[in-house]
């Protein structure tokens, strides 16, 4: 719900579609203002969704804050001295990772200075610039963890025809934190007696409910095309 009133209330033509634990690197947002009229074009009339590749730090390592205004060539050197990595490589985020990010492809992005295309797979969650007036909107059936995020992008990719660019120079970076209680109410909790997934059930069968619903949709509509993994 605070994801679906925060575009609600967003006046700009574009939005970063981020987290509140994230930060973006230093001067991406004077870099969409001096480019506002060519990202337009690339996310409105292209219908393209710009991925903004995540890190974050390993344990202690250094700081989110450090990370994200260094740019580019600091953070790169972070993750070969193994101080940063790619945002929940670990697994930590349950049976979606490494999905989430993994189609952005973190290492071709730290070698190469410009974009490229990537397709979206199943489970691909990453942090986007969009027209707010085009990105589906977020179902509000989803509360806390898990998932609306992949419903939303699984929407614009399959059904309504966006495409993915991942951006050359800019990034965003994890703020380290303890799990909250929304996340472990899903995953579960290591710490508790029954440490089990316990809403996961529940929110996977809601996730295929709001697909086959979509599809259903679009079937109806003459809009869409495959509905990609199961």
């Amino acid at each position: 719900a605070a994801r679906t009133a925060a575009l609600r209330l967003a006046t700009t033509e574009l939005v970063l579609l981020l987290d509140v634990d994230f930060l973006p690197s230093t001067g991406l947002h004077s870099t969409v203002a001096g480019s506002a009229a060519e990202l337009r074009r690339r996310c409105v009339e292209e219908r393209r969704l710009l991925v903004l590749p995540a890190f974050e730090s390993c344990a202690d390592a250094c700081e989110a804050a450090a990370l994200a205004a260094g740019g580019k060539p600091a953070l790169a050197a972070a993750v070969v001295a193994g101080r940063a990595r790619t945002f929940a490589s670990d697994g930590r985020c349950g049976d979606t990772c490494p999905q989430g990010h993994r189609a952005t492809d973190s290492k071709r992005w730290l070698a190469t200075d410009g974009a490229y295309s990537v397709e979206h797979e199943e489970g691909f969650e990453p942090f986007v610039v969009a027209s707010r007036r085009l990105v589906p909107p977020y179902d509000e059936r989803f509360t806390g963890f898990g998932r609306n995020k992949i419903l939303q992008l699984w929407e614009a990719a399959r059904l309504c025809g966006f495409t993915f660019e991942v951006v050359p120079s800019h990034f965003v970076v994890h703020a380290r934190h303890a799990a909250a209680h929304a996340q472990r109410a899903v995953l579960g909790d290591p710490a508790a007696a029954e440490p089990g997934p316990r809403l996961l059930p529940s929110i996977k069968a809601l996730y295929d409910r709001a697909r086959l619903e979509r599809l259903r949709a679009a079937c109806g509509s003459g809009r869409g095309g495959g509905g990609g993994g199961g």
